[in-house]
């Protein structure tokens, strides 16, 4: 069928053939209706075992995002958060440092490294 045809079609335009490990297209599309840019990424791989592998990710974003102020206001409330978040752990990270290498990793315990890491 129809799949059938384009598979022939690239593999005629020398884009596939019996070398090719994986094929990836990527594609940015916008909605008028929402205003919206969407990119499509599409994986498709070809293990030697015969198997076709699809990975689809597509990912959304507004490309003006600051056109309602409340955007700004949760912008800039985010930004607070991060800025506390990392002055209430490094004011407890200092102390904890000033004992040396024993003080540092009694320090990283559990939900302090995810803090961290998060």
């Amino acid at each position: 069928g129809v799949q059938q045809q384009a598979w022939t079609m690239l593999e005629d335009l020398g884009w596939i053939g019996r070398m090719t490990h994986d094929l990836e297209v990527q594609m940015v599309l916008y909605n008028s209706e929402l205003q919206f840019l969407t990119q499509l990424r599409l994986e498709i791989r070809f293990p030697k075992d015969g198997n076709v592998l699809f990975k689809l990710k597509v990912t959304s974003m507004d490309p003006a995002p600051y056109i309602n102020p409340l955007n700004i206001v949760y912008g800039i409330s985010f930004c607070g958060v991060l800025v506390y978040l990392f002055y209430a752990e490094t004011k407890e990270l200092l102390p904890a440092l000033q004992n040396g290498i024993a003080g540092f990793l009694d320090y990283l315990e559990f939900w302090n490294a995810v803090d961290w890491i998060s």
